[in-house]
C-alpha cells in the first residue's frame, strides 16, 4: 500500500484520536456522511475576509477520511455562540449525507455554525484539513457569497458584520433602464422597471442584495444557494413593468439598514427596512 493511501487515515487518527461512527451530539449526528461516489464531492471553503477559496477533495478516499474526522467530533450544542463571535479565517464544508442530502457547515473560533444558525462547539484544526489532505486545483471568488452559511455568520440581532462583508463592486448600469421600488410586504419586493429607450430590452430573474454600511455597499449573502429560472423576459421600447423579487425566501428577514436590489446590467433598486 503506497504512503498516499495511508496519509488520510492517519490523519484522520491524529486529528481526532478516531474517525468511526459519527458522534451522537455533533451535527452530523442525523445526518451522517456518505461513503462511496457521494464522498468525491467533498468541499472545503475557506474565508480570509476578501476572497472565498474552494477545494473539492483530490478523490474518493480523501473525502471518506475528510467526512469521518468531520463526523467523528464530539460537539454539544452551543447557546452562547452569536454572530459577533465570528472570527478569520472562516472555514466552511460542503458534503453529501447518506440520503443524498447537501451538509454544510462553517466553522470560526471553535464553533461548527449551521446554515439555520444554530451552532455547535466543534474542536478541531480546521487549517491541519487545508495543508495535508490532498486537494484539487483551488477556486477563487470575490464575494463572501460564495462562502457556506455565510448569512448566519455575519447576521447579528442588531444589524450586519459589516466589518466581514466583502463590498461590492461598481455597478455600471445599461443607459435608459431604471428600477423603482415600491414596496415590500411579507418578504416580497415590489417595484416598476422601466424602459426609457428606444429599444427592447430583456431581464431575467436572477438578482442580487447589497447593503450600505458607513458609506460602502456590501454584498448581502443569502441564506442558501441562489436559484433562479434561466428566463428571458422582455420589456419593450417605451414599456415599464412590475416585478417582485422574493427576498424573504432567498434572504430570511433581514435586519434594519438601507439596500439595494440589483439584477442583470447592474440596474439597481434602493429600500430601507
Amino acid at each position: 500500500m503506497t504512503l498516499r493511501r495511508l496519509l488520510p487515515p492517519l490523519l484522520c487518527l491524529l486529528l481526532l484520536t478516531g474517525c468511526a461512527a459519527p458522534e451522537e451530539d455533533g451535527p452530523l449526528s442525523n445526518t451522517p456522511p456518505a461513503a462511496g461516489e457521494a464522498a468525491d464531492r467533498v468541499t472545503l471553503y475557506t474565508y480570509d475576509g476578501e476572497t472565498v477559496t474552494a477545494r473539492r477533495v483530490a478523490d474518493r478516499e480523501t473525502g471518506e477520511a475528510v467526512a469521518a474526522a468531520l463526523a467523528a467530533v464530539s460537539a454539544p450544542q452551543s447557546e452562547e455562540w452569536t454572530a459577533d463571535r465570528t472570527e478569520l479565517p472562516v472555514y466552511a464544508v460542503e458534503l453529501r449525507g447518506q440520503d443524498d442530502q447537501i451538509i454544510r457547515g462553517a466553522w470560526s473560533g471553535g464553533y461548527w455554525v449551521t446554515e439555520e444558525g444554530t451552532a455547535f462547539r466543534f474542536d478541531l484544526d480546521f487549517s491541519a484539513l487545508e495543508t495535508t489532505y490532498a486537494w484539487r486545483e483551488a477556486k477563487t471568488y470575490p464575494s463572501v457569497t460564495a462562502l457556506p452559511c455565510a448569512r448566519a455568520l455575519f447576521c447579528c440581532r442588531d444589524g450586519w458584520r459589516g466589518d466581514l462583508l466583502t463590498p461590492a463592486g461598481p455597478l455600471t448600469p445599461a443607459e435608459g433602464i431604471a428600477m423603482a421600488v415600491t414596496a415590500l410586504e411579507d418578504g416580497q419586493l415590489c417595484a416598476v422597471l422601466r424602459n426609457e429607450t428606444g429599444e427592447g430590452y430583456t431581464y431575467g430573474e436572477s438578482f442580487s442584495l447589497h447593503v450600505l454600511l458607513d458609506g460602502v455597499w456590501r454584498d448581502v449573502p443569502p441564506r442558501s444557494d441562489l436559484l433562479f429560472n434561466l428566463i428571458g423576459r422582455p420589456l419593450p421600447a417605451g414599456a415599464e413593468r412590475d416585478v417582485r423579487f422574493d427576498i424573504g425566501f432567498h434572504y430570511g428577514d433581514l435586519p434594519a439598514g438601507h439596500y439595494r436590489v440589483v439584477i442583470c446590467d447592474d440596474i439597481a433598486g434602493e429600500f430601507d427596512i
